[in-house]
Formats: structure tokens, sequence, C-alpha cells
């Protein structure tokens, strides 16, 4: 089976997203898959360069520009791109949720099947860039859901929005490529140290309950990276953006890590967010206020309340759980049993074959 992995991300800005798609394209190749990834990317500034050296990875270019024109901008990159996919010749097209681009559905009609994964309700989040975009997203939306054969959904709760459009749907949660991790020991700190990774501007994040209630934990010391963080108490410490070298080295000091906390605000109740995953492969406890059905009902991981008041509601209990963990280790081999990429991607290769046998039979 010959499969592009076709992505519409920053290849040269060190995000989440990107070491995921990385990751689970190089498992790809090591579980046997002939495959190419495609990325359709934001020409990088003159300070920056590529941030990988993967064999069998495209990049594909266009000028990021400034409302409808950026979509022409990227249309010709995917005239590009469909160029790529043509020499490749791919039975299916594995293409990550995006809004639709003049050229997106040629560029899948090069494969005879294709699958989408879907990361979000994006009926849910269109609203919050603002009605145009809305009107743009809400009208264009069923030309990409015409042209794949199936869909892979992050959870459950997408998964069953996804069945009703009468498509194979596979759920698959987010995996972490345990193997680039290096175990560590616990650290044995006199304070307990918490972490928060996140981005800005994600108001399903739910950093504002952590500031919130962050002056009740003053024996504590919160790490907050990324995402941006007003009139914080004194046992917080805002790093901004860490890259992954910066990342691994508070990670060694880390007793817990926040999950998303306000997942309500987008009308979620399920995720199985990137950085958790990240948090786990370290060894370090999770607490969330969401469903992750990959580890719900681990002792390891903390599931609050998905409302407003979810995380105030809960200060005793995170207390607790903090304390509990405090200096002690995870069960690894649980931890890689639920989330190690491995796992997750031999999954998603076997519902490829199972989608390609039913569109091309």
């Amino acid at each position: 089976m010959r499969v592009i992995y076709l992505v519409e991300w920053d290849a040269y800005s060190n995000s989440g997203v990107l070491q995921k798609v990385l990751s689970q394209f190089r498992t790809w190749k090591q579980l046997g898959a002939d495959g190419l990834l495609l990325i359709i990317s934001p020409e990088p500034g003159s300070a920056r360069e590529r941030l990988f050296d993967t064999p069998g990875v495209e990049v594909v270019t266009y000028r990021a520009l400034r409302g409808g024109a950026n979509k022409v901008s990227k249309m010709f990159a995917l005239r590009a791109a469909a160029e790529i996919c043509r020499r490749f010749h791919p039975d299916l097209i594995y293409y990550r949720q995006s809004s639709w681009t003049p050229g997106i559905v040629s560029l899948l009609s090069e494969a005879p099947c294709r699958v989408m994964e879907v990361n979000s309700n994006d009926l849910d989040e269109i609203y919050q860039y603002g009605s145009l975009k809305a009107k743009y997203h809400l009208a264009t939306r069923k030309f990409l859901l015409d042209a794949v054969d199936g869909f892979v959904g992050v959870g459950r709760e997408i998964s069953e929005i996804y069945r009703g459009y009468g498509k194979p749907v596979e759920c698959i949660g987010n995996g972490f490529d345990m193997s680039r991790i290096a175990p560590r020991k616990p650290p044995a700190n006199d304070r307990p140290q918490l972490v928060f990774v996140g981005s800005a501007g994600q108001a399903w994040h739910g950093v504002d309950k952590l500031v919130a209630v962050g002056g009740l934990f003053s024996e504590m010391d919160f790490h907050i990276v990324g995402a941006n963080v007003e009139s914080a108490p004194a046992n917080f410490v805002v790093h901004g953006f860490l890259d992954r070298a910066k990342l691994a080295e508070l990670y060694s000091i880390i007793d817990c890590g926040f999950g998303s906390l306000a997942l309500h605000r987008n009308n979620m109740s399920e995720a199985s967010p990137l950085k958790s995953r990240e948090y786990l492969a370290y060894g370090i406890p999770v607490i969330g206020a969401y469903c992750d059905s990959d580890v719900d009902g681990c002792d390891f991981f903390l599931r609050l309340a998905n409302t407003e008041q979810g995380v105030a509601d809960a200060v005793e209990s995170v207390r607790d759980f903090i304390y509990r963990w405090k200096g002690k280790e995870i069960d690894m081999e649980v931890v890689r049993a639920k989330i190690d990429m491995s796992v997750k991607e031999k999954q998603r290769l076997d519902f490829f074959a199972r989608v390609l046998a039913a569109s091309v039979g």
C-alpha cells in the first residue's frame, strides 16, 4: 500500500502538531508502509530553517497573505503538490482536516482512496474565527466530506459525529513516540512543581482557571509554557515558548502536568491532547477536565468536571492527587500500551487497508 500523508501546516515552526505528524510518518515507515509525507506550508521567514531531516518528506510552500488572497496563494501550492502526488502514484491519501481551498479536491483525486483525520468538531469551532470565515467554511466543507472515503476521529465523541456521513469511521486517539524519550526518575522536590503547556489564544485550554486558583496552592510552583497569562500569582513561572530541549529539561523537575481544562467552551467533552501524551511519556501524571478514552480510569490520570467551575470545585482533589504522586513512578508499561505511537499507527494502517479494499473492490 502506497500512502501519502497530506498535511497543511507550518513546516518551519516547532509545534506539537508537526512533531505528531512526523512521528506518525516515521512509524508508518517502520511498520513497512511505502509512504510519502507531503506538507503544504507557509514560506519560512528569513531566519527560519526546516526543523527536520526525514527521508520521504516533501514540503511545498506558499506565501502567507491576508484574507482570501491566502487561499489563492495556497491554491498554486496545491497544484505543485498534485504533481508530486501524480509522480508517487499513491493507493491512498490520508488528509489531516483543514478548510477547503480551490484545488484540494483535485489533489485528493490523485489517489483512488482518501481518508480524512478529524481532530475537532469543526461546526462548533468555526464561529470563533469570525462570521466571514464561518460562512466560507459552511459553504465549502461539503466538498471535502464528499471527496473522502472514510474518517479517523481522535476521540469517540468526534467519531460519532462523522458516522452520520455514512462512511467508515475509526476512532484512534493521539499517540506519542515513546522511543524518543529517555526514561527519567521522579524528581525529589521540596515544593511540588506543576506544568501547563498550551498555546496563546486557545480558550479551551483553560489556563485562566489555574490562575484563578493558583493562590490556593502557594506551597507549589506552576510552570506555564506557551500560553498567555495575565496577573499571575507569585508562585507562577511564565516561560513563553520553549523548544524541545528546554521543555525536556523542564519536564525533568515536574511532579504533575495539566491538560485541557475548558473543553466545554468548545462544546466538547472528550480529547486526547498531545501535551498530555507527552507528559505521560516522560512519566508525569496528568490532571485534565475531559474524557480520555485511552487513559480514563488509570490511576495516573485525574479527571475533573468539564464545567466552568470544574477546577475551582476540585482544589482538594487536585492537591491530594499531586501529593499522592509526588516522588513516585507511574507504570510506564501501562502508559506504553495505552498511548505508544506504534500501537496507534498499526491500527491506522489496518483501517487504511480495509477502506482501500472496500473502495476499489
